[in-house]
């Protein structure tokens, strides 16, 4: 009987030593509003980067085209004089369509920066839905060239239409618009200005902050 009882109490498991486990908390959740962020990001960088990039492509095989037409159409109309004259001219170096190449030359630099800036805006949200740290201060980097990029984007969109209306008032009696080249001006630079300062109130806010810095201590 004794045997009997002594192969029973064998047959029951016995209980497990339990070893405690010591990890790290798991990070705070990042605030949905971080995550229309990131989302945003990566959407306006491509579209930024792909129509600022075929900007600068037409506006280069524009100045190409029109230095060529301005070559083949060059002619030297021969002069005859019968007193001595002297002529003071001044020039501003034009397009063979007559169009300012320093404002060709402007609004395709534009076009080029910008287009770099949306591939790094495109880099700034993918690195934000990877939960990496330094995605907010290369964000807030963004703001920082975005807005005054916005701004010179504005006035070189302005003078390169002035230069347009200049051409058309020339050659169909057309009066320049000033007022409305402004607002045409403005409303661009509110435009793209639009997205640099939301994410610039999003990325300043506490949720923010804190999520980062959270981040950074894990």
């Amino acid at each position: 009987m004794a045997a009997d009882n002594h192969t029973r109490m064998s047959q029951i498991p016995q209980p497990q030593r339990i070893e405690t486990l010591s990890y790290s908390p798991p990070p705070r959740g990042r605030p949905g509003i971080l995550t229309a962020v990131g989302i945003m990001s990566i959407i306006i960088g491509a579209l930024g980067m792909f129509q600022n990039g075929a900007g600068v492509l037409s506006m280069g095989m524009f100045f190409v085209f029109a230095n060529r037409m301005a070559a083949a159409t060059t002619t030297v109309a021969p002069t005859s004089t019968t007193t001595t004259t002297t002529t003071t001219t001044t020039t501003t170096t034009t397009t063979g369509l007559g169009l300012n190449q320093l404002a060709v030359l402007l609004n395709g630099g534009e076009a080029c920066l910008s287009s770099l800036l949306g591939g790094y805006l495109l880099v700034c949200g993918i690195l934000l839905l990877l939960n990496r740290r330094q995605a907010r201060r290369l964000h807030l980097i963004y703001v920082a060239i975005k807005l005054p990029l916005a701004v010179i984007g504005g006035l070189t969109y302005a003078y390169w239409m002035t230069t347009v209306v200049r051409l058309g008032s020339a050659s169909s009696g057309m009066t320049s618009q000033t007022a409305m080249l402004v607002a045409m001006a403005g409303g661009q630079v509110l435009i793209a200005a639009a997205y640099p300062v939301a994410a610039l109130i999003v990325m300043t806010r506490k949720a923010a902050r804190d999520y980062y810095s959270g981040l950074a201590q894990g």
